[in-house]
This record gives C-alpha cells, structure tokens and sequence, in this order.
C-alpha cells in the first residue's frame, strides 16, 4: 500500500502485497555487515600457480663461483668446474610452448634453464640470463631411428663440440666430439627398451667408462617427463660436461619424436 507520503507499508488486507509494495518492504533494512576477515577465514586461499610448478619463489639458485681471471673456462661454465653431476630435468610448459629443461647440481641447486627457440635451437641461461651455450640441430634424418648432428656453442657463437649419432627406441649411438670433430666420448647402449626401470647410458673414452647418462624412470605411471643424471669426473673439461648436458637434451627430444612419429 502506497501512503499519501509516498511511503510503502504492508497491506492492512489479507491481499498479498503488490510487486511494488514487496520490493518497498525492504527499503528501509540496511544490509548484513561485510567483513572481508570473515570471508578471507571461509575462503581458501586463491591458487595462481599449477600444482606441482616452480615458482620464482620457489626456484634456488646455485651461487656464481669465482674463478681465477685468468682462467680458460668459458663465461658460464664456472658452474661446472667442481660438480662431478648434474641432473637435467623436463619442465612443465603449457600448450603451444617450446620445450624447457632446467639443469640442477647433487643438491638441487638450479644451474641452467635451456628453451628451445624452434627448430631444435636450445639457448641455455644461468640466473643471470646469460647466454653461456647454445644447442643447434645442424642436420637431421629419419633413417634408422632419428640420426643427427648437433653443434654445441660455448659460448654461443663459438663451436666447442658436436654430437653425432642415431637415437631411437631400443638404440642409442652416439658420439661427442671436439670443434675438430675428433672423436672424445662415445655412447654405445640400448635406450628405451625396459619398461618402468631407469636405464644407465656408460660413455666410453677410448672404450673405458668415464661418465654415465641414467634415464630415470618418472614417477607418475604413462609420464613422459624423464629426468637424465649426469655423472662425470671433477676433472673432466667443462666443455665436455656441457656436451653431455647436451647430448641428454638430444636424447630426450629424439625419443619423443620419434614415438610421435610411431603412433602418427
């Protein structure tokens, strides 16, 4: 019922209440307090990051170490002067992004971060988003498995090595030379055959074992998210140690592709 002072009151009828008049019943009620405390205690808190992705945060870098001026060892190589392994493991990306690996020490210290740029370019980074080497696929072929040549650049730019060979499911032959394409580490083993177990990759120098390459078996069952644990000598050059952080990035990516190629 509309008053003469235009004020809304409830009917004094058994009528139900107009539209207007229901909605004037509530002119004069003030609303619940608001207390955003309260809601922030209800509500949990807003997750901005996937399960399971590192954040910024999150991530621990490897100190710099300081090195004699002097030294030989290329800018961004310092890193691995002491280490005698690494661990190169597959990051998430999202979809339609580049592969991404990141490379820890023993302690789970981040060294490296290397993207593909496309076309099998890896530009490897430490924390101070220095280019200290590059990964390139100078030449590819589908024969046997996947046979390529790949340069590594230390730094980018200049050639330190390459690796040549085949990579496949259930082979592997593969050989790291220097710039000179001489032959330094050799890699002769079965690769992706056994099923749930890590497999160990020796290398060879000379046909003595120097190094080793294990894939480790992922956690998560049907996962293609493989980790390489790279071992080495202290002593072995840090050229050499950044050829084999290569060489587990090209072994890698040759298996992946070549499954896509087999269920194609």
């Amino acid at each position: 019922m509309i008053t003469g002072t235009g004020q809304i009151r409830a009917p004094l009828t058994g009528a139900p209440p107009t539209y207007e008049e229901a909605m004037g019943l509530f002119t004069d009620i003030p609303p619940p307090p608001f207390e955003i405390s309260i809601l922030e205690e209800r509500l949990p808190g807003v997750v901005t990051n996937q399960p399971g992705q590192e954040t910024d945060e999150d991530i621990k870098w490897m100190p710099l170490p300081r090195i004699d001026p002097n030294s030989s060892c290329p800018y961004g190589l310092e890193y691995l002067l002491k280490l005698n392994g690494v661990r190169v493991k597959r990051e998430r990306w999202r979809m339609f992004e580049n592969r991404r690996y990141g490379v820890v020490n023993n302690i789970g210290e981040k060294i490296y971060v290397a993207a593909d740029n496309g076309s099998f370019l890896y530009t490897v980074q430490d924390q101070l988003e220095r280019h200290t080497f590059t990964i390139k696929r100078e030449s590819y072929c589908l024969c046997y498995g996947i046979t390529s040549e790949c340069v590594v650049e230390c730094p980018p730019g200049e050639t330190t090595s390459f690796i040549i060979g085949s990579t496949g499911l259930c082979m592997s032959n593969i050989e790291i030379t220097d710039k000179d394409k001489t032959g330094v580490l050799n890699i002769d083993a079965p690769l992706g055959c056994s099923f749930c177990e890590d497999e160990k990759l020796p290398v060879l120098a000379k046909k003595l074992p120097v190094a080793q390459i294990r894939r480790s078996y992922p956690d998560i069952p049907l996962s293609e998210r493989f980790d390489y644990i790279i071992t080495f000598p202290c002593e072995l050059d840090v050229r050499m140690k950044a050829a084999l952080i290569a060489t587990a990035i090209k072994i890698d990516v040759d298996i992946s592709e070549q499954r896509t190629r087999n269920n194609n």
